[in-house]
């Protein structure tokens, strides 16, 4: 699609947005400590990165954080809980409609 406007050619993209981007989870259960030479600073207790760069992702602690460690395995087991579509559909095997 394009627009055409004083000369200027315009045009625009139309971008699918999966909905899983959105709810992408936030991190800010991890033990914090105060950053002592500033008044209202705090950091990882583990891997020691101040909390305004962490911002909530578990992506910005550092790679050898004991925090980051522990919630990606939790996620990788959670992941391998969730049902498939295809076990969904073996368990309702036996039903009919």
């Amino acid at each position: 699609m394009s627009l055409i406007r004083l000369g200027f050619t315009y045009t625009l993209q139309i971008i699918p947005i999966k909905k899983a981007n959105f709810m992408r989870p936030f991190y800010i259960d991890y033990p914090q400590e105060k950053i002592e030479e500033y008044m209202h600073a705090y950091r990882c207790a583990y891997c020691k990165i101040p909390t305004t760069l962490i911002f909530g992702k578990l992506e910005n602690h550092d790679v050898n954080c004991e925090y980051r460690r522990s919630q990606s395995k939790e996620d990788q087991l959670e992941a391998t809980l969730e049902p498939t579509a295809q076990k969904l559909a073996e368990a309702n095997i036996d039903e009919t409609d």
